[in-house]
């Protein structure tokens, strides 16, 4: 009886770690403009004038991940200035990605983050079909 308790809160206590941090995504990220801006030239033309304007929006957003929450700072991305901290669980992972399932704005939402190598991902915005690189800082 002992035995299959015991056996019982380890199973469940395992469970439970799989779904909190993955070590592919612990650490501070900031958005990779060039990356991102050179995505977007593969579907369309994207003059200079735009590319400014697009600027203003990639490149300035700094993400950090512990293995229990994700941090957004704005960090004036088109004069935005918030910091955001939500708790956030993995609800899939494989080799290449994560899915991450997290609350914002009375929301549940999922996002998944693609890995490109171990100092860079791409992930796709929220409730949209644009996306945005990011690149490991520490």
């Amino acid at each position: 009886m002992k035995f299959a308790t015991l056996a019982l809160i380890g199973i469940t206590m395992l469970a439970g770690c799989s779904r909190r941090g993955d070590a592919r995504l612990i650490g501070t990220w900031q958005s990779d403009a060039d990356k991102t801006i050179a995505q977007m030239k593969t579907t369309r033309t994207i003059t200079e004038g735009p590319e400014a304007v697009l600027r203003k929006y990639y490149g300035h957003i700094k993400k950090t991940f512990t293995p229990t929450t994700y941090t957004m700072d704005a960090n004036g991305a088109a004069g935005r200035n918030e910091v955001e901290t939500v708790p956030y669980t993995i609800v899939h992972r494989d080799g290449d990605s994560i899915t991450i399932k997290y609350r914002k704005n009375n929301k549940d939402l999922e996002t998944k983050i693609l890995f490109d190598g171990s100092d860079g991902f791409w992930q796709a915005g929220d409730d949209t079909d644009k996306g945005e690189y990011y690149k490991r800082i520490n």
